[in-house]
């Protein structure tokens, strides 16, 4: 992790759970059964409250059910973002797909930049999301922070150092 950064927490995902982050949970965990996913990790790092780091990665029986969960993440991660955005408390300002490459043998980014109120002090929120999937395995890193503008490039280099741990 990037200086500073300490773990908050750590926690095996199952497919229940997984699914419950998606507008439809039924329909995804019926997804993650026909994939083949076969369970998850996911962690948070927090840097004195105003970044935090989150990681995940799932194991499928098969590269074909990676690659299938993948790419259904891919096209519906921009209307996923909106539905968790509460719009008593966030505007989204920006939310736009990045480029990146080589980064497994599938890679998406996101960035997401918006006006929230924590505590009920208006905040600017900047994030960048990176997906990627290489061979069986799917995995993601967000990058959120209250303080300042979060680096494509940093991130990149979190997913590089997940997927050398991985191989």
């Amino acid at each position: 992790m990037p200086k500073g950064f300490t773990l908050v927490g750590q926690d095996r995902i199952d497919n229940r759970a997984a699914a419950a982050e998606w507008p439809d949970p039924e329909e995804w965990l019926s997804n993650f059964d026909s994939w083949g996913r076969l369970g998850g990790i996911e962690a948070e790092f927090d840097k004195e409250d105003l970044d935090s780091i989150f990681i995940s990665v799932s194991t499928y029986r098969t590269n074909d059910g990676a690659q299938d969960s993948f790419r259904r993440t891919r096209a519906e991660a921009q209307s996923a973002i909106k539905e968790t955005l509460d719009p008593q408390t966030a505007e989204l300002n920006v939310l736009e797909e990045l480029e990146t490459t080589g980064m497994g043998d599938e890679s998406v980014a996101f960035h997401i930049g918006a006006s929230i109120r924590v505590f009920g002090t208006p905040t600017n929120m900047d994030a960048i999301t990176i997906e990627f999937r290489e061979a069986n395995l799917r995995g993601s890193v967000s990058w959120l922070s209250l303080q300042s503008q979060v680096l494509l490039s940093d991130v990149i280099a979190l997913v590089n150092k997940q997927l050398e741990h991985l191989n």
